[in-house]
C-alpha cells in the first residue's frame, strides 16, 4: 500500500458542506481507480456548525491554528475571499501557516508517508517542501489559478522559495495553461522543467452525477420561459454584478428569460441590491440558495443556457478554470463564459460554447441576444459539441493523468 499525505487548504466536512469539494472528488475518484493508495488529508478547521462526515476514502484530520475558534475563519471557502471580507484576518495568516507546518510534521511522524501531495502553492507547497526536506519525503503539489503569483510581492525572498520548491519538488499539475504560466514566470526559467509539469482542470464527478437523482427543488416552466443559469460562490471574480448589467439590457427584449442564480456568498444582498438599483423585476431573478449534487444536476438538465462571466478583481484574483464550466459542457449545455474564466483553452467560440468579455456589457448583451435567436438545429449542434468536449474532463480519464504523472513515478 502507497501512504499518500494530501494537504490542502479548502475542504468540505460533508456532502452537503458549501465548500468547494473538487480536491474531496479527486482524492475519492483516486481511490476508487487505484485501491493500493491511502489517503491521509490534512486540512485546517474552519469555524462553522457542519459536522465532519467520515468516509472509506481516506482518514481526515483537521487542525485548528486560532483561539478562540470562532474566529477560524480563514479557510473554507478560499482564503483570498476571507481576507477581502475582513482585513483583521490578515492577522491569522502567521498562525495558519505555523500550525499547518506543525501539524504536517506530527502527521508525517506518525503516518511515515511515502509522498506528500500539497493542493495550492502558496502556503501548502511551501510547508510540504520543508516537511520534505526534515524526513525525506518525495511531494508534489497542484498549483490553482494566482496561488504562486502572491510570492512576487514579497521583495527578494518571494522568488527565491518559489524557485526552492519548484526545484525540490518531484511533479506537479496546473489547473490551467494560464496557472502553468503564471508560475513559469515566477520562477528564473533554469529552474523550470517542462516534463515534470502538466495542465489539467479539476475533474468533473461524473461518477457521482451518473448515480444522483435530480432534486425537482424550483419550479422551471419551459412552454412559456427560457432560463439563463449561473452557478457559483458569490463572490466578485464570480462576475455576476456584471451579469446582472447584461441581464438587465437582455430582458427588454427578451421577456420570457429567467436568470438563475445558484449559489451563496457575502455578496449575495449586494446582488439584490443591485437589482432594485437598475429596474430588475426581483420575478425575473431566482436565488436558489446553495446547491448540493442532486439541485445542480436538476439545473443543468433543466436550463436552456449558462454561463459563467467570471473577472479579473481590482487585487487580481482571478478563476484558474472553473469546474463549473466544465460540469455544463458535460451536460451539453449552450455554455457561455467570459475570456478572464481561461474558458479560451478548451472552447472554441461559436462551436462548442460562446465566449464573451463581461467587462463589455454592450458587447456581451448583443453576443448573447445572438445566441438567443439561434435556431434548434444550430443549439443542437452546439450542444452536441459541448458534450463530446465535457467528456474529455470526467473523472474517468483525468484521474488516470493525475495518478501517472503524480503519483506512478514515486512509486
Amino acid at each position: 500500500m502507497t501512504k499518500i499525505i494530501v494537504i490542502t487548504s479548502t475542504f468540505p466536512k460533508s456532502g452537503e458542506d458549501k465548500v468547494p469539494a473538487f480536491v474531496r472528488d479527486q482524492i475519492t475518484n483516486l481511490k476508487t481507480q487505484y485501491n493500493d493508495l491511502n489517503f491521509y488529508v490534512l486540512a485546517p478547521s474552519y469555524f462553522d456548525k457542519t459536522k465532519i462526515e467520515k468516509l472509506k476514502e481516506f482518514d481526515e484530520i483537521r487542525y485548528h491554528y486560532f483561539w478562540p475558534r470562532r474566529y477560524e475563519k480563514l479557510a473554507g471557502r478560499g482564503i483570498l475571499p476571507a481576507l477581502k471580507e475582513n482585513k483583521l484576518r490578515y492577522f491569522l495568516i502567521p498562525f495558519f501557516v505555523i500550525f499547518q507546518l506543525i501539524n504536517l510534521i506530527i502527521l508525517t511522524k506518525k503516518v511515515k508517508p511515502d509522498i506528500i501531495y500539497a493542493h495550492w502553492f502558496t502556503p501548502q507547497a511551501i510547508t510540504t517542501c520543508i516537511v520534505s526536506i526534515l524526513f525525506n519525503v518525495p511531494f508534489v503539489f497542484t498549483t490553482h489559478a494566482q496561488d504562486v503569483i502572491i510570492l512576487k510581492k514579497i521583495p527578494i525572498f518571494g522568488k527565491f522559495i518559489a524557485n526552492f520548491v519548484v526545484r525540490r519538488a518531484s511533479a506537479w499539475t496546473s489547473d490551467s495553461i494560464m496557472t502553468e504560466e503564471n508560475l513559469k514566470n515566477t520562477i528564473n526559467i533554469t529552474h523550470y522543467k517542462k516534463e515534470k509539469g502538466l495542465v489539467a482542470p479539476m475533474p468533473i464527478n461524473d461518477t457521482d452525477y451518473l448515480n444522483t437523482e435530480p432534486d425537482k427543488f424550483i419550479q422551471i416552466d419551459h412552454d412559456k420561459n427560457k432560463y439563463l443559469l449561473f452557478i457559483g460562490r458569490f463572490a466578485e471574480k464570480k462576475g455576476v454584478e456584471s451579469l446582472l448589467d447584461i441581464f438587465k439590457e437582455l430582458i427588454e427584449e427578451n421577456n420570457n428569460l429567467f436568470l438563475i442564480l445558484a449559489g451563496d456568498g457575502p455578496l449575495k444582498q449586494s446582488y439584490k441590491k443591485r437589482i432594485e438599483e437598475i429596474g430588475i423585476d426581483k420575478n425575473k431573478v431566482i436565488f436558489t440558495g446553495y446547491v448540493n449534487k442532486a439541485q445542480k444536476k436538476f439545473l443543468f438538465e433543466e436550463s436552456d443556457f449558462f454561463i459563467a462571466p467570471s473577472l479579473v478583481t481590482k487585487e487580481g484574483d482571478v478563476e484558474g478554470l472553473p469546474v463549473v464550466i466544465l460540469e455544463s459542457l458535460y451536460f451539453g449545455k449552450v455554455t457561455i463564459a467570459s475570456y478572464q474564466s481561461n474558458a479560451t483553452e478548451i472552447i472554441t467560440d461559436r462551436e462548442n460554447g460562446f465566449i464573451i468579455d463581461p467587462t463589455n456589457i454592450t458587447e456581451s448583451k448583443e453576443k448573447i441576444k445572438e445566441i438567443l435567436k439561434l435556431n434548434e438545429n444550430e443549439i443542437n449542434k452546439v450542444k452536441k459539441n459541448a458534450k463530446i468536449l465535457g467528456e474529455r474532463f470526467t473523472d474517468k480519464h483525468l484521474t488516470k493523468k493525475y495518478y501517472k504523472h503524480l503519483f506512478d513515478p514515486l512509486i
